[in-house]
């Protein structure tokens, strides 16, 4: 989703051009720019819960956690990206991935907190001063859990619409709160 962003940095513009490469082949593409995804294995949805997880008490959240995202779950990723490869009418379209539900950050880190079964207060940060504390975290550590661009696209909204993969892939998405659901409990099963 970072190809829609008015601020793309350089992991944005760098998707942009592969689809402009794409859209100039022959090839039958469908190309699918997924939002937020969760998932066992997912870092995004993760590296939040581990920073719910790493505080004592509290939560610290950007500007309020004002700022929508609309999550998505990983079966329903990979299953679009399968149901896509036999339909015809999916080619050479662009389809912006999404879950159901746009729910403010805030929402999110509650929906996390109810289904970690903890109780956290959050505290709001400027966004200016976590952008400065994250350069400094990106030039000690090699992989920083947040880095720049998370922070930039934080200013941002996330709003999409997912009726075109509903009318053409028949599209279900799993609502967000039996997602995460899902996924907790499946984090807690595998130790």
């Amino acid at each position: 989703v970072s190809v829609i962003r008015s601020n793309k940095g350089v992991y944005g513009k760098s998707k942009l051009r592969a689809e402009e490469e794409l859209k100039k082949s022959s090839l039958d593409y469908t190309i699918f720019r997924p939002t937020l995804i969760y998932g066992l294995e997912g870092r995004s949805i993760n590296n939040i819960i581990g920073f719910i997880r790493a505080f004592p008490g509290f939560v610290p959240v950007i500007d309020g956690g004002k700022y929508t995202r609309q999550p998505v779950c990983i079966y329903d990723v990979a299953k679009t990206i399968v149901s896509c490869l036999d339909k015809p009418i999916s080619y050479r379209k662009i389809y912006s991935l999404a879950g159901p539900d746009c729910v403010s950050f805030k929402t999110l880190v509650n929906i996390i907190l109810k289904e970690l079964g903890e109780h956290k207060i959050m505290i709001s940060f400027p966004h200016t001063l976590c952008n400065f504390l994250v350069k400094i975290i990106e030039i000690i550590l090699k992989n920083p859990p947040i880095t720049s661009e998370n922070i930039r696209s934080l200013g941002e909204h996330t709003k999409i619409d997912i009726e075109p993969l509903i009318k053409d892939l028949d599209y279900d998405p799993i609502k967000l709160e039996e997602g995460i659901h899902h996924l907790i409990k499946e984090m807690k099963e595998s130790g």
